[in-house]
């Protein structure tokens, strides 16, 4: 996370190859078009199994994940 912070990437050491990386905001330009974002949140009062859920929805559907890894705040409401 250090690593995150300080170089806005994570890099593989033996590949020299970007792993992760930070992006400017609004994130949602990078998502496909016509995408499904779905958002995780830990305070939701909605407990939905994953699996079911990717089931449900047709092959024709692109999905978006969004993961709430803020401390004291929450998605925008553009994901959900």
């Amino acid at each position: 996370m250090l690593q995150l912070l300080q170089k806005l990437n994570i890099t593989d050491v033996s590949k020299r190859e970007k792993l992760l990386r930070v992006i400017k905001n609004p994130v949602t330009k990078y998502f496909p078009v016509n995408s499904r974002n779905v958002g995780f949140l830990y305070s939701s009062e909605k407990l939905v199994k994953m699996s079911k859920y990717v089931d449900a929805v047709g092959d024709d559907v692109i999905l978006v994940f969004v993961v709430d890894a803020m401390a004291h705040s929450e998605i925008d409401t553009v994901y959900r």
